[in-house]
Protein backbone atom coordinates (compact mmCIF):
# COMPACT_ATOMS: atom_id res chain seq x y z
CA UNK A 1 0.00 0.00 0.00
CA UNK A 2 2.73 2.45 -1.13
CA UNK A 3 0.00 4.84 -2.80
CA UNK A 4 -1.49 4.97 0.39
CA UNK A 5 -2.45 9.09 1.89
CA UNK A 6 -4.15 11.19 4.30
CA UNK A 7 -6.53 13.09 3.67
CA UNK A 8 -8.71 15.65 5.93
CA UNK A 9 -11.86 17.28 5.65
CA UNK A 10 -12.40 20.28 4.60
CA UNK A 11 -15.70 21.08 5.84
CA UNK A 12 -15.35 18.64 8.75
CA UNK A 13 -13.08 17.50 11.14
CA UNK A 14 -12.57 14.21 9.32
CA UNK A 15 -9.54 12.17 8.31
CA UNK A 16 -9.30 9.71 5.38
CA UNK A 17 -6.70 7.39 4.08
CA UNK A 18 -6.96 6.97 0.52
CA UNK A 19 -5.81 3.80 -1.16
CA UNK A 20 -7.04 4.20 -5.18
CA UNK A 21 -7.45 6.30 -7.45
CA UNK A 22 -9.09 5.86 -10.86
CA UNK A 23 -9.08 8.70 -13.91
CA UNK A 24 -12.74 9.14 -12.34
CA UNK A 25 -12.89 7.91 -8.78
CA UNK A 26 -11.42 8.06 -5.54
CA UNK A 27 -11.61 4.99 -3.03
CA UNK A 28 -10.78 5.73 0.61
CA UNK A 29 -11.06 4.60 3.93
CA UNK A 30 -13.53 6.62 6.19
CA UNK A 31 -14.23 6.87 10.01
CA UNK A 32 -17.45 8.78 9.22
CA UNK A 33 -19.89 5.98 10.65
CA UNK A 34 -17.80 2.85 10.99
CA UNK A 35 -14.18 2.23 9.03
CA UNK A 36 -14.73 1.23 5.70
CA UNK A 37 -14.09 1.38 2.26
CA UNK A 38 -16.09 4.40 0.76
CA UNK A 39 -15.65 5.93 -2.98
CA UNK A 40 -16.08 9.38 -4.57
CA UNK A 41 -15.77 10.85 -7.63
CA UNK A 42 -12.35 12.39 -8.44
CA UNK A 43 -13.51 15.98 -8.49
CA UNK A 44 -15.97 15.70 -5.58
CA UNK A 45 -12.99 14.18 -3.39
CA UNK A 46 -10.61 17.05 -4.42
CA UNK A 47 -13.31 19.69 -2.98
CA UNK A 48 -14.06 17.37 0.02
CA UNK A 49 -10.00 16.47 1.32
CA UNK A 50 -7.00 18.45 1.29
CA UNK A 51 -3.56 16.29 1.86
CA UNK A 52 -2.71 15.72 5.30
CA UNK A 53 0.76 15.76 7.17
CA UNK A 54 -0.04 12.78 9.23
CA UNK A 55 1.80 9.54 8.41
CA UNK A 56 -0.51 6.65 6.89
CA UNK A 57 1.03 3.70 8.81
CA UNK A 58 -0.12 5.80 12.27
CA UNK A 59 -3.71 6.71 11.39
CA UNK A 60 -4.23 3.15 9.86
CA UNK A 61 -2.81 2.19 13.73
CA UNK A 62 -5.52 4.55 15.25
CA UNK A 63 -7.93 3.71 12.96
CA UNK A 64 -7.52 -0.48 14.05
CA UNK A 65 -7.40 0.65 17.70
CA UNK A 66 -10.48 2.84 17.35
CA UNK A 67 -13.43 2.03 19.18
CA UNK A 68 -15.76 1.59 15.81
CA UNK A 69 -16.50 -1.30 13.91
CA UNK A 70 -14.50 -2.07 11.32
CA UNK A 71 -15.19 -3.35 8.02
CA UNK A 72 -13.30 -6.69 7.13
CA UNK A 73 -12.30 -5.52 3.79
CA UNK A 74 -10.89 -2.04 5.64
CA UNK A 75 -9.14 -4.38 8.00
CA UNK A 76 -7.08 -5.90 5.29
CA UNK A 77 -6.35 -2.70 4.08
CA UNK A 78 -5.57 -0.99 7.11
CA UNK A 79 -3.13 -3.78 8.57
CA UNK A 80 -1.08 -3.80 5.26
CA UNK A 81 -0.55 -0.02 5.41
CA UNK A 82 -0.02 0.12 9.14
CA UNK A 83 3.58 -2.52 8.50
CA UNK A 84 4.65 0.02 5.59
CA UNK A 85 7.03 2.61 5.32
CA UNK A 86 6.35 6.25 3.66
CA UNK A 87 7.75 8.50 2.17
CA UNK A 88 5.45 11.77 3.53
CA UNK A 89 5.14 14.36 -0.30
CA UNK A 90 7.03 17.25 0.09
CA UNK A 91 4.06 19.61 0.20
CA UNK A 92 2.70 17.66 3.15
CA UNK A 93 5.55 18.20 5.45
CA UNK A 94 6.39 21.68 4.43
CA UNK A 95 5.57 23.60 7.62
CA UNK A 96 3.19 26.74 7.35
CA UNK A 97 4.98 30.05 7.59
CA UNK A 98 4.94 31.71 11.16
CA UNK A 99 2.12 34.04 11.36
CA UNK A 100 3.46 37.43 12.36
CA UNK A 101 2.39 38.29 15.37
CA UNK A 102 -0.28 41.28 15.13
CA UNK A 103 0.86 44.50 16.40
CA UNK A 104 -1.47 46.30 18.54
CA UNK A 105 -1.19 50.36 17.29
CA UNK A 106 -0.07 52.53 20.08
CA UNK A 107 -3.13 54.05 22.19
CA UNK A 108 -3.90 57.44 20.97
CA UNK A 109 -3.32 59.94 23.99
CA UNK A 110 -6.22 61.17 25.55
CA UNK A 111 -7.43 64.56 25.07
CA UNK A 112 -7.05 66.60 28.03
CA UNK A 113 -10.67 67.31 30.28
CA UNK A 114 -11.63 70.97 29.24
CA UNK A 115 -12.80 72.41 32.86
CA UNK A 116 -16.27 72.97 34.05
CA UNK A 117 -17.33 75.93 33.08
CA UNK A 118 -18.69 77.85 36.24
CA UNK A 119 -22.32 78.28 36.68
CA UNK A 120 -23.78 81.48 35.76
CA UNK A 121 -25.49 83.20 38.65
CA UNK A 122 -28.67 83.32 39.42
CA UNK A 123 -30.96 86.90 38.38
CA UNK A 124 -33.72 88.07 39.94
CA UNK A 125 -36.62 89.85 38.14
CA UNK A 126 -34.26 93.14 37.63
CA UNK A 127 -31.50 91.09 35.78
CA UNK A 128 -29.23 91.73 38.51
CA UNK A 129 -27.42 88.72 40.18
CA UNK A 130 -28.62 86.79 43.79
CA UNK A 131 -26.37 86.71 45.93
CA UNK A 132 -25.39 83.23 47.74
CA UNK A 133 -27.24 82.41 50.77
CA UNK A 134 -25.53 82.42 54.09
CA UNK A 135 -24.49 79.04 54.99
CA UNK A 136 -26.58 78.13 58.16
CA UNK A 137 -24.91 78.54 61.55
CA UNK A 138 -24.06 75.09 62.66
CA UNK A 139 -25.90 74.07 65.87
CA UNK A 140 -24.02 73.42 69.25
CA UNK A 141 -25.58 71.96 72.58
CA UNK A 142 -23.90 73.40 75.20
CA UNK A 143 -22.94 71.05 77.72
CA UNK A 144 -24.06 71.04 81.12
CA UNK A 145 -22.50 73.30 83.51
CA UNK A 146 -20.70 71.09 86.68
CA UNK A 147 -22.06 71.46 89.88
CA UNK A 148 -20.56 71.02 92.70
CA UNK A 149 -21.39 68.50 95.42
CA UNK A 150 -21.31 66.75 98.97
CA UNK A 151 -22.81 63.26 99.27
CA UNK A 152 -24.75 64.38 102.69
CA UNK A 153 -25.96 67.46 101.01
CA UNK A 154 -29.83 66.73 101.41
CA UNK A 155 -32.14 67.01 98.00
CA UNK A 156 -35.04 69.27 97.81
CA UNK A 157 -36.32 67.08 94.78
CA UNK A 158 -36.16 64.40 92.67
CA UNK A 159 -37.78 64.53 89.00
CA UNK A 160 -40.28 61.62 87.97
CA UNK A 161 -38.65 59.45 86.49
CA UNK A 162 -37.31 61.06 83.04
CA UNK A 163 -35.51 58.01 81.63
CA UNK A 164 -36.21 55.66 78.82
CA UNK A 165 -38.61 53.24 80.30
CA UNK A 166 -36.44 50.46 78.24
CA UNK A 167 -33.28 51.86 79.17
CA UNK A 168 -31.25 50.65 82.20
CA UNK A 169 -30.57 54.20 83.62
CA UNK A 170 -34.64 54.16 84.12
CA UNK A 171 -34.71 51.25 86.00
CA UNK A 172 -31.80 52.46 88.32
CA UNK A 173 -33.46 55.86 88.25
CA UNK A 174 -36.37 54.42 90.22
CA UNK A 175 -34.49 52.70 93.00
CA UNK A 176 -32.68 55.86 93.74
CA UNK A 177 -35.32 58.41 93.46
CA UNK A 178 -37.04 57.83 96.93
CA UNK A 179 -33.84 58.47 98.45
CA UNK A 180 -33.50 61.84 100.30
CA UNK A 181 -29.67 62.51 100.50
CA UNK A 182 -27.09 61.32 98.03
CA UNK A 183 -25.90 58.77 99.82
CA UNK A 184 -29.06 57.20 100.29
CA UNK A 185 -29.60 57.34 96.18
CA UNK A 186 -25.65 56.09 95.57
CA UNK A 187 -26.76 52.81 98.30
CA UNK A 188 -29.91 52.35 95.79
CA UNK A 189 -27.84 52.09 92.71
CA UNK A 190 -26.99 55.36 91.45
CA UNK A 191 -23.56 55.67 89.71
CA UNK A 192 -21.26 58.90 89.59
CA UNK A 193 -22.51 59.10 85.76
CA UNK A 194 -25.79 58.94 86.71
CA UNK A 195 -25.33 61.39 89.09
CA UNK A 196 -23.41 63.83 87.63
CA UNK A 197 -25.60 63.81 84.31
CA UNK A 198 -29.41 63.97 86.85
CA UNK A 199 -27.51 67.09 88.91
CA UNK A 200 -26.52 68.66 86.09
CA UNK A 201 -29.71 68.66 83.97
CA UNK A 202 -32.01 69.31 87.17
CA UNK A 203 -33.24 65.89 87.74
CA UNK A 204 -31.91 66.02 90.83
CA UNK A 205 -32.21 69.20 93.26
CA UNK A 206 -30.17 70.27 95.94
CA UNK A 207 -30.22 72.98 98.78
Amino acid sequence: MKDARVYRGTKAQLFVIKVRETPRNVEFITTAKDVCIASLRKEEFETSFTLSNHNPAKAAQTFLGGTKKVDEKARVMLEAISITEYEMPEEATQAAPAATPAVKPPKAPKAPKEPKAAAAPKLDAEGKPIPAAAPKPRKVTPKPAKVAYTMEQKLTSVAANPKKPSSAAHGRYAKYEVGKTFTELVAAGLTRPDFAYDLAHGFIKAE
